[in-house]
């Protein structure tokens, strides 16, 4: 879905004014960090087989909300001579709050120095970055665990974009609070060589190599893909596959075949595949509108209703980084299928590559950058339920039976025993004071929704009542500034 980070030596017939003939260098941290944590500092270079370079020093300049200004230096003289390279350093905020940092790493190539302040790609802004050092930390429930639920790796590699290694996206994770994350590469990027996003290894080197790295990193990770396949319009649609150990390969928006953009790979053969190795599926970001030349030359579309009722479906990913059109379209389509008496389930998380502190895409292909806040990593959040720790086994488990809470700052708890309901629900300085606590009752066969209870305040502990008859309940939390969280439903 979103472009990052950008690629930027992919220049058919020689034409990018994107390309230069240095590496792709850059710098990325986490938006928020957990209070007392150090802040970790990735810097990643690209494309150093091409184009060797020599590291000579990383220095980090960090302003504090007081005006103090600190600067912190790394020395390196380390040659990088390979396809993807990173390394991550360290260093803890004297204050809490939002602290403006600026990376400049200073390079040679063929003798020649030059300076890189936050990176080098060209039209990007190279602007400083923004970190919030919080001094609360995220709003916790015991044995429930933060996770994102759509992240792409560095294995997700092709003409527009690359992600970010798992080893420093699980440094980061740390950092900011989370427990786990689901790598969730595209089906068009792991059944390519390793040397080549354009041509493919019957194989699956890089599917196999994501496998593994996955299990060697200290750091719950749940293995998935994002598949490409087609809809009932016959358009190029994405689904969240999470559990798997065998690769589904769907290449119909890989842009590797030259005006031939028609799935390859139809949604219910997908569903089969994946349900058939014991896994968990949920459309991702449903109803995203891509852009015109995406729809054109890649011939994407959005879910149908239709495809949201496919047989094999857990659920939906409609909260994608964002809340916008497509967010509010996805709650009334999820709505409406609950009223159906339908168990499907929500799913947070961000589309990111990478894009731990803002989200830098490339936005006219071989032409220019873009950079938005938003689609950045660990900002909605999936929390799991899994009482015995986060292991990715218990995280899909969750995902599965739907044990799970969506969030971009309160958490917000819903039971339902003995036909009495109970929720709870709880914020914290950095999102603000609850301003509204729902709880919601939906009949089966009826499109309404009704509210049985509301409150709000510093904390919702124990609110009570009866349930009012068979379908399903289900809580909303939002806060004076908007953060907002949201329970799956409870089927009585």
């Amino acid at each position: 879905m979103g472009l990052l980070y950008v690629e930027g030596h992919y220049a058919p017939s020689g034409l990018s004014l994107l390309k230069r003939r240095e590496p792709e260098v850059l710098a990325d941290l986490p938006f928020r960090t957990e209070p007392g944590t150090p802040v970790p500092v990735v810097c990643i270079i690209k494309d150093a087989h091409l184009y060797p370079v020599r590291i000579k020093l990383v220095s980090v300049g960090v302003v504090y909300p007081s005006g103090r200004v600190r600067e912190h230096e790394f020395g390196l003289e380390e040659f990088v001579a390979e396809p993807l390279w990173h390394k991550v350093f360290h260093f803890l905020p004297e204050e809490s709050g939002r602290l403006t940092v600026e990376v400049t790493i200073l390079c040679s190539r063929r003798g020649r120095e030059f300076v890189v302040r936050n990176d080098n790609l060209r039209t990007a802004s190279h602007a400083p970055f923004r970190v919030l050092a919080s001094p609360y930390p995220l709003p916790k429930a015991e044995g429930w665990h933060y996770g994102d639920a759509h992240f792409h790796s560095s294995y997700t590699w092709d003409q527009a974009e690359f992600g970010a290694p798992l080893g420093a996206a699980a440094e980061v994770a740390r950092a900011m609070g989370l427990s786990w994350f689901a790598v969730t590469d595209h089906s068009y990027d792991l059944d390519d060589r390793e040397d080549s996003y354009l041509e493919n290894d019957p194989e699956l080197p890089r599917w196999r190599k994501l496998l593994e790295e996955a299990e060697e990193v200290d750091f719950p990770v749940l293995v998935g893909e994002e598949i490409s396949c087609g809809s009932s319009e016959g358009k190029n649609i994405h689904l969240l596959a999470f559990g798997i150990r065998e690769l589904v390969e769907g290449k119909g928006d890989s842009g590797e075949r030259w005006l031939r953009t028609e799935p390859d790979l139809g949604l219910q053969d997908a569903l089969e595949e994946v349900l058939s190795q014991g896994g968990v599926a949920y459309a991702a970001h449903p109803f995203f509108r891509f852009t015109l030349a995406q729809r054109m030359f890649l011939g994407r579309g959005s879910w149908t209703h239709e495809d949201l009722r496919r047989e094999g479906l857990s659920g939906l990913q409609f909260w994608n980084g964002v809340r916008g059109k497509e967010f509010e379209e996805g709650r009334t389509a999820w709505i409406e299928l609950l009223s159906e008496g339908r168990k499907l389930y929500a799913l947070g998380g961000n589309d990111a590559h990478g894009d731990f502190n803002r989200f830098r895409c490339l936005w006219i292909p071989l032409l220019k950058v873009r950079e938005l806040p938003f689609h950045i990593f660990g900002r909605v959040r999936t929390a799991a339920y899994c009482p015995d720790g986060p292991s990715p086994e218990a995280v899909l488990g969750a995902l599965r039976e739907g044990r799970t809470v969506v969030t971009d700052g309160p958490m917000v708890l819903l039971r339902a025993e003995g036909g009495r309901w109970e929720v709870e629900a709880a914020s914290s300085g950095e999102f603000g004071r609850l301003k509204d606590v729902r709880v919601i009752f939906g009949e089966v066969g009826r499109k309404a929704e009704r509210t049985l209870w509301r409150g709000g305040g510093d904390r919702t502990d124990g609110a009570r009542g009866s349930i009012p008859g068979r379908g399903y309940l289900r809580a909303e939390a939002e806060t004076e500034t908007g953060a907002l969280g949201l329970t799956n439903p409870v089927w009585t």
